[in-house]
């Protein structure tokens, strides 16, 4: 294996909304190989974050938002007109490349895409600690394989964490400088009395060792050196600012065979009674039991989503403080169906992304998180890619279904609108202190004026991503900022 394969190929790709020829990827890499940008691209599409479409009909003005069009099945060609749609946002490292996709509100790269795609990372990262299903692991044909990377973010964390495994060893000595062990002491050492008062000669204490050469603390040092140099080789370690650790200077096969040493760790955890020494063991386990060298330098390891929508909404929900009152939520209606006479119940109904109450304004608010990016044609009077008329009806139905509960509780203010990422690149490169925007309303007459009813229009609120992440990480809200917007508008 020469220098040229070793070197780490790096380049940012778009999500969803550019299509990428083989070409392409070959230039951006700077691989000079157009056959190892096929394997590139092979990788990606085995794992579903890339889709082949036919270029030349492709128009991101129409991209479903979980789905792309036009999409064709077709072996990977150096044709001009097939191109690839990264539908991912996170990095993938496959052939000893890095593909950066950041998301599709991001235009062109700019000084700031590699600080706010680490922003995005730790976003991820959060949402994934809380057992979101946002994190895309390694898969192939649907099914999951190693993961060396998840691997060794996971063993580096818990390092940052909780630090190297220890086994601590616990012996009673006789007048040691150890704590006292008082109840062994008054059991088996003699006691001289006076006074009615028992004094002792002799104390038992107990005498606490850490092994500094211990089996499993030495591999838990190599295998940690092993994983940072990779991420390190990788860039992908700079990506998490994570710190490059160098504890061990031991190669694997110092600590015998791949069998050998899963006996000693199955040995261990069968031995350990700590939850979180046995959840590190297993994961050393796994390493040994998958991470062979050329097994990793042909698979491909994902950091990321393909649903980078449900971050949108998972993010926007905590931000503005979704209530988790299912009083509020039962006061949506379910259909009821009649069959045979039998009056059924379904499972499910309508349920809002956000409902919040604001009890200082006394306004109630519905909000819909989209992760849309709305295209607008001035001269042709067109909006392109903006949430469909379901969307727009559910709120409406929303607002109807809380229209007596907001009546009867005498809200001054009421706030239906539409959460969506920057159609404007002054907002996301903005660094004010005002993310939030509206930019804009929907207006249905059908739906605002039924029955007795009247509806206000649905608002389109723009956010700067970057302090919308920068407040759900720091676990802060912009709700008041939210409502002081919708007060202010008014004034």
């Amino acid at each position: 294996m020469n220098k040229s394969d070793l070197q780490i190929h790096s380049a940012y790709f778009r999500e969803l909304r550019t299509c990428y020829t083989l070409e392409d990827f070959n230039n951006k890499l700077c691989l000079n190989d157009i056959e190892k940008a096929k394997r590139v691209v092979a990788s990606l599409k085995r794992t579903g974050i890339a889709k082949a479409t036919n270029k030349k009909e492709f128009d991101p003005n129409e991209l479903a938002e979980t789905e792309t069009q036009y999409l064709i099945t077709d072996d990977i060609s150096s044709n001009s007109n097939i191109g690839y749609v990264l539908n991912f946002v996170g990095f993938a490292y496959t052939e000893n490349c890095l593909i950066k996709c950041y998301p599709k509100y991001i235009e062109s790269e700019s000084e700031q895409i590699e600080s706010h795609l680490r922003k995005v990372l730790k976003v991820i990262k959060k949402i994934n600690a809380k057992d979101e299903q946002v994190f895309l692991f390694n898969g192939e044909e649907d099914s999951k394989v190693f993961s060396w990377l998840s691997i060794a973010l996971y063993l580096l964390d818990d390092y940052y964490s909780n630090g190297i495994y220890s086994n601590i060893h616990t012996t009673i000595e006789t007048n040691g400088d150890g704590e006292i062990a008082f109840e062994p002491t008054i059991n088996e050492t003699m006691a001289i009395l006076r006074n009615n008062t028992p004094y002792y000669v002799e104390f038992l204490t107990i005498n606490t060792q850490s092994n500094e050469l211990d089996y499993f603390k030495l591999l838990h040092e190599c295998i940690l050196t092993i994983c940072s140099k990779k991420l390190t080789d990788a860039g992908i370690l700079e990506l998490f600012d994570m710190s490059p650790v160098e504890l061990s200077s031991m190669k694997l096969d110092d600590f015998g065979d791949d069998e050998y040493i899963k006996y000693r760790l199955e040995k261990e955890i069968q031995s350990q009674f700590v939850t979180k020494k046995q959840t590190l063991l297993k994961t050393l386990y796994t390493f040994i039991d998958k991470s062979k060298s050329n097994e990793i330098e042909k698979s491909v390891s994902l950091f990321g989503t393909n649903a980078f929508n449900m971050v949108w909404e998972e993010v926007c929900k905590q931000v503005f403080k979704n209530e988790s009152n299912p009083t509020l939520k039962d006061l949506i209606e379910k259909p009821k169906w009649n069959i045979n006479k039998n009056i059924l119940d379904p499972q499910r109904t309508l349920i809002p992304d956000i409902i919040s109450i604001d009890k200082e304004t006394n306004s109630f608010i519905i909000l819909d998180a989209k992760y849309y990016l709305i295209k607008i044609d001035e001269q042709k009077k067109m909006i392109y890619n903006q949430p469909g008329i379901q969307d727009v009806v559910k709120q409406f139905v929303y607002n109807q279904a809380f229209y007596d509960f907001i009546i009867e509780s005498k809200f001054k203010k009421v706030v239906n609108a539409f959460l969506i990422p920057p159609i404007h690149q002054e907002t996301l490169e903005s660094d004010n202190k005002t993310p939030l925007k509206v930019i804009g309303e929907v207006t249905f007459d059908f739906m605002q004026n039924f029955g007795n009813k009247h509806l206000d229009s649905i608002k389109v609120v723009e956010i700067n991503p970057s302090n919308l992440f920068d407040v759900y990480l720091s676990e802060s809200t912009l709700k008041e900022m939210f409502i002081k917007l919708f007060l202010d508008k008014e004034r």
